[in-house]
């Protein structure tokens, strides 16, 4: 039985998109027969994404390598996690947490390739002092991003021990969007992934913009890529199907939205000063984030009629309770296509209608809107006033005259995470069988 060693720090029990993705993508490997062993971090109940429940998730079958923490995220997470989740989320107009921020985006800007390096020193020792590699003796290396740090640690155990390596993506590693890292530093880092990728039997990529980029700038020949989307869990398909909705049949029309916000990115202040104009046609809107009292703010600033209400995150099953006594789901598409927010997936087993306003420039392709084509069911807006008004309307004659239409079923299952896993799965089965 081949052995892989699958390098990330976002597993359980620590939540995330990404932690969802590496559930997935360890489950399936052991489904296809392969040795799964996961080189993660280790368990710090201070963690800011810290979940316990998710350790019941992982497949028994997955051998768990738990090193420590760099020193710098060991002392942020025993010590000053309730600071810092303070700074984050409901006191930022304070001049600290104007102070705090700005450290810590001098600090995220000045690291290579990222604030968990940290962690790749401690791996370093570990691995050394406990003879890891020599003990598991396996024959890949997966190393997963994000952080890109992972892919440092890859490339350094399978240069050392002579092992080969294939890399994942969550996010672009140099040409990711919003890189503000200076040009010398910029220059350091295109080396270093050049030099990884070099290297690499397989990349893959969780958007197919991300394939295509990385297929143009570091001249990869399409038959060493390949995009596996995260896709959503079936667990949530069952949960369509066993739910009866409960909400009251009061006339309203309820939209909701569950994710960050944030200028340049997803900035919903048209939506909301848009919405804000349908309260007498009974519109509601549930929005609920990271920053709360930033998106209120927002909120007072657009909208006069109280028809908005602004919470913070609970578990995403209870979410999910809520997205499916919902009429609408609201999504806001990122600014680059080069990024696809996982969370388009766990709309579509939900069958709802979908509010899709893009952020995409006019010259832009975007992919998201591609997606959503596919699965049908969807009202399409730019983000600006006229636009999502428009879209509003259209919404409001869709609910009310109960023309729901059908969703594309076979979209639907074609981006669960079984499918685009197994993809991914059997690509790497090939590979490390030299078929």
């Amino acid at each position: 039985m081949k052995k892989v060693l699958v390098i990330t720090p976002a597993f359980p029990p620590y939540q995330g998109s990404q932690t969802q993705r590496m559930l997935s993508l360890t489950s399936s490997f052991v489904h296809a027969g392969l040795d799964v062993y996961v080189l993660t971090t280790e368990i710090l109940p201070g963690h800011p994404d810290f979940n316990p429940k998710l350790l019941n998730d992982v497949n028994k079958k997955i051998h768990i390598v738990r090193t420590p923490y760099g020193k710098l995220h060991k002392r942020i997470y025993t010590k000053n996690y309730k600071r810092i989740a303070f700074h984050k989320t409901d006191n930022r107009h304070t001049i600290k947490t104007k102070i705090y921020l700005y450290l810590n985006s001098i600090k995220r800007n000045a690291s290579v390739p990222d604030t968990m390096i940290d962690w790749y020193y401690a791996v370093k020792q570990y691995i050394k002092k406990r003879r890891v590699i020599e003990s598991i003796q396996p024959d890949l290396i997966y190393s997963c991003s994000m952080p890109n740090t992972s892919h440092v640690i890859g490339n350094y155990i399978s240069k050392k021990y002579n092992i080969p390596i294939m890399m994942d993506y969550g996010d672009p590693w140099v040409f990711i969007a919003n890189n503000k890292k200076n040009a010398l530093l910029r220059k350091i880092e295109y080396r270093m992934e050049k030099s990884y990728l070099n290297r690499c039997l397989l990349v893959s990529f969780t958007t197919p913009g991300a394939e295509l980029l990385y297929q143009k700038k570091y001249k990869l020949p399409k038959e060493k890529t390949i995009t596996a989307m995260t896709g959503f869990e079936k667990k949530l398909d069952d949960l369509y199907r066993k739910h009866i909705s409960n909400r009251p049949k009061n006339g309203k029309i309820v939209l909701t939205y569950g994710g960050a916000l944030q200028t340049g990115v997803r900035d919903p202040s048209c939506f909301f000063a848009a919405v804000d104009e349908f309260a007498d046609d009974g519109f509601n809107v549930l929005i609920r984030t990271d920053s709360v009292s930033r998106i209120k703010d927002l909120v007072k600033q657009n909208t006069k009629n109280g028809i908005i209400k602004v919470e913070g995150y609970k578990p995403f099953n209870e979410y999910y309770e809520e997205m499916l006594d919902a009429d609408v789901l609201v999504f806001f598409g990122n600014s680059t296509s080069d990024q696809l927010p996982g969370k388009i997936f766990n709309y579509f087993p939900t069958r709802k209608l979908i509010l899709y306003i893009s952020n995409i420039q006019k010259n832009g392709k975007d992919q998201a809107l591609g997606i959503v084509k596919e699965y049908g069911y969807y009202v399409y807006a730019d983000n600006n006033l006229v636009s999502i008004k428009k879209a509003l309307k259209k919404v409001k004659e869709i609910i009310e005259d109960g023309r729901i239409a059908a969703c594309n079923e076979d979209a639907i299952s074609r981006y669960s995470t079984t499918i685009q896993m197994n993809n991914l799965t059997e690509r790497v089965k090939r590979i490390i069988n030299n078929d």
